[in-house]
Parts: C-alpha cells; structure tokens; sequence
C-alpha cells in the first residue's frame, strides 16, 4: 500500500509539473508567434502606405531611433528643406552641411553620413510618430526600423487589376523568388479572397489600389525558423528539467514516505501481535465456560458468553489473515488449478444456505477455465463474495454469478438485489468494518471485514475488484484476474 501512495505522490508531482511547463512553454510561444505574426504585419502595413516600397528621405519624424535613408540632396532642396545657419555657408561643392539638432517641430529630408545611391532628392520623410499611433504601441509591438532595415528585409510586391489580371511584379528585394514564382504566389492570394495570412513562409497582405490590388509579400524564413528552434530548445529544456524533476522526486519521496511507511508498518505489526495475545485469553474463556457449564449446567449466559467467543477468535483469525497478506503481498505460490470446478464448488456449497432463508443463486460458469495463482486464497474470495450475496440478497430473490474469459485473464461477477443502497460505486465497501447500514450488523452476524480480505487477495494476484449498484436496488461486484 505505502508503495501505491509512493507511485501516486511521484505521478501526481510529475503531471503537475507538466501541465505547469506545458503552460508556460505554450504561453511563451504564443506571445513568441504572435510577436513574429504582428511585427510581419506592421512591416507590411509600412510598405503598403509607401507603395510597397521602402522611402526615400530622412529621420523619420523627430525619433533618432526611426531614422530614414540618406540621399544626396541638391541646391533646391536644400533651400526648401530649411537647414538652418549651417547651410548659408555652403558652396555648393560637395555634401551640404546638416544641423546637428533640429528645431523643436521640424523635420528634415536628410541625414548625415554616406549617401545612398539610387534615391531621389527631396523625397518627404516617412512619418514614424503617424505610424505608431495607426499600428499601435504596446507589449507586443517589435518593429523598429533603422538604416538598415532595407537591408534586412527580404520582399516582393505584386500588382493586380480588378479582375485579378497580373499587370507587375517587383522582385527587386528578394534574391530567392522568380518572376513567375511572384506571380504565381499572387494568383493564388487573390484566388483565397484573404487579405492577409502566410503562404509558405511569406506573409502577405492585400490592398487595394486605384487600378486594382496590390500584394505585399514578406520574406518572414529566418523569423519563422528562429521561432521553430525557440520552441525545439524549450522544449528539450522542459523535458531535461521534467526528467531532472523526476529523479528528485523519486529520491526525496522516500525520505518523505519513511515516516508513513513505518507508521503503516507498525500498525500492521500491532494487529498482527494483537491477534495472537487475544487467542489465549479467548482460549482460556471459552475453557473456564465449558467447566462453567459442566458444574452448573448450561444456562443463557453461558451461551451468550460462548457466542461472543467464537464471533471474536472468528474476527481475529481474519484480522490476522489480512494482516498477513498486506505485510507480505509478495508471497504467493501459484499453482495451476481449474477455476470453473472451484467455483462451481462454492456454489453449491452456498446453495443450501440460500435456499434456507428463500433465495436462490443461478450460475453461469463457462467450463475448462484454468487460472494460475494460490487456489486456497481464491476459494476464500469466491467464498466470501457467495457469502456477502446470500446475507444481504433481499428475501425470495435470486443472486446471479457468472465467470467468463476476458482477453488473456478472466472475469467473475456476482450481483445480488439489496436495499439502501447508493447508485454508482460502492468501493467503500472493501474498507475495514465499513458498513453502508450499521443496523444491518446484528441481522446478519457480520463485522466488516470480509470484503477487506477479498480486495487483499484480488490485488495479490494482482487482478482488480469493484462494487458498483446500476438502479440504487442491486450490488453488483466484479473480479477481473
């Protein structure tokens, strides 16, 4: 039993620890997808607004952090572009000087540094405060785009007429997707009717435009696979930490089911012992009645104090028996015997008992079953099953019994009709002097121990007991061996 509370311990520990990590690992890849999926996203919607391309200009409003692209400015823009004192002194040769601070407000075309071939002057800025308050601020939000974000970010973008016609394809900014390859991808985008979604490991995105569709088309490979190795490695390091866990677990659970298991172990021990003291005294009653009765005659008194001995010899041999099955649950020698004849013994052993006090059993006993295990604790279960059915079968009823092969073992029910009882399981039953009636008790001279015993046996042979009531009106108990 402590070795069952021991297994228990470890695997309720064990599934809590699971379903633990497993929330935490599902909730991190979670944020983690939705992180990747929103950041595509806003980095689509960025291209959307400036033609599915990057722009040209300078800082991004007045955020250093959203920087634009350098371009070689000309004469003109830079009169228009406003760049302060520092621009007066220039000669024309060579890139024009550019204010280290802008005033408060403003905003410049340019930036300071290497020019970026390819550009056009004077091209107005992308404005980034506008682009964070359409796509939001928040825990999620992971865009950031700096000077080399073109750079880093692999594209294409698709232009469709209304009827879904390919009427361009710009596969400038990605190396790994040919023309045809883009306009296939767009077909079958526009063929899906979604706005938005992945294809392979593109994300795309559709909107409208005044001649028709344009669909962006965002390289987002290297995101998706750092996510899958994200959650490869969490997942290896939940199952290191699980197994790690586990080792602990099953070390420590022993130092903490010590204290119980010689507790357990103890009580078990006192049972036992208490069992043999009590056959002496009882022995030496039962005697000093007898002489009682031979020099007095016999006489009510006598005979209640006889009965009363043999009802507590009968109740210690049983404590003693389930005592020692418990201590020792190891110890069982199997034998091969026929468990058809065995119970078909028992049956007719009960069926005079019965049918004493109206009752009737009908069995059904397929014949030829063979069972290996200790014959003599296996007629002490069938006997006690046959005698709990006929003391608590309701009067002129019948008490059914069959036993039938299941799989490679077999199965023996017994189902008698009883009142007051509870409808579903009846496993307290096979608790020690558990009754569902305490009442019941001194009708039918038992004492609550009879079912603990079968439940030891069945569970030494490493078979399995229930009780369960179908109506409220029957007990039904099933062996499985």
């Amino acid at each position: 039993m402590i070795r069952r509370v021991r297994n228990k311990f470890i695997l309720s520990a064990i599934l809590s620890i699971f379903i633990v990590l497993s929330i935490i690992l599902a909730s991190l890849s979670a944020i983690n997808y939705v992180t990747t999926v929103r950041q595509a996203d806003e980095m689509l919607s960025f291209l959307a607004e400036n033609g599915g391309k990057f722009p040209d200009g300078g800082p991004f409003g007045s955020d250093p952090a959203m920087s634009g692209f350098l371009q070689q400015p000309s004469g003109e823009a830079l009169a228009e572009g406003g760049m302060g004192p520092a621009a007066e002194d220039w000669d024309g040769d060579g890139p024009p000087p550019l204010p280290e601070i802008l005033p408060e407000g403003e905003t410049a075309p340019y930036i300071s540094g290497q020019p970026l071939s390819g550009r056009s002057p004077g091209v107005p800025a992308f404005d980034a405060e506008h682009f964070r308050q359409k796509n939001g601020r928040g825990f999620l939000r992971s865009l950031e785009i700096n000077e080399e974000t073109p750079y880093t970010t692999r594209f294409f973008t698709v232009l469709l007429d209304e009827s879904g016609e390919i009427q361009s394809a710009d596969i400038g900014n990605i190396a790994a997707i040919e023309e045809a390859d883009a306009q296939e991808y767009a077909v079958k985008v526009f063929s899906s009717g979604k706005e938005k979604g992945f294809l392979s490991s593109y994300r795309y995105k559709r909107t409208d435009t005044d001649d028709g569709f344009m669909i962006l088309f965002l390289d987002c490979r290297q995101d998706l696979s750092s996510f899958r190795s994200v959650i490869l490695i969490s997942i290896l390091v939940g199952l290191g930490g699980m197994a790690a866990f586990l080792l602990l677990t099953i070390l420590l659970s022993r130092i903490i089911m010590r204290p119980v298991a010689d507790s357990y172990t103890r009580q078990k021990q006192f049972i036992t012992d208490a069992g043999h003291e009590l056959r002496t005294p009882l022995s030496v009653i039962d005697a000093n009645t007898e002489v009682m009765e031979m020099l007095h005659g016999e006489d009510e008194w006598t005979q209640s104090t006889r009965r009363q001995v043999k009802r507590l010899s009968s109740l210690t041999t049983e404590l003693i028996a389930l005592s020692k099955m418990e201590e020792d649950p190891k110890t069982l020698q199997r034998t091969e015997f026929s468990l058809s004849d065995a119970v078909d013994e028992c049956v007719q052993d009960f069926t005079a008992v019965a049918a004493s006090s109206g009752k009737e059993i009908n069995a059904s006993i397929e014949p030829g079953i063979l069972y290996s295990g200790e014959e003599k604790s296996i007629r002490q279960l069938l006997a006690i099953l046959l005698d709990n059915a006929v003391k608590y079968c309701l009067p002129d009823h019948a008490i059914t019994l069959s036993l039938t092969r299941k799989g490679r073992g077999v199965q023996f029910i017994i189902s008698n009709p009883a009142d007051n009882v509870t409808k579903g399981k009846q496993n307290r039953l096979f608790e020690r002097f558990y009754r569902t009636d305490a009442s019941r008790s001194s009708k039918t001279g038992g004492y609550g121990i009879g079912l603990s015993i079968a439940h030891a046996v069945v569970e030494r042979h490493k078979g399995k007991i229930t009780a369960e009531s179908t109506d409220g009106k029957s007990l039904t108990i099933t062996v499985i061996l």
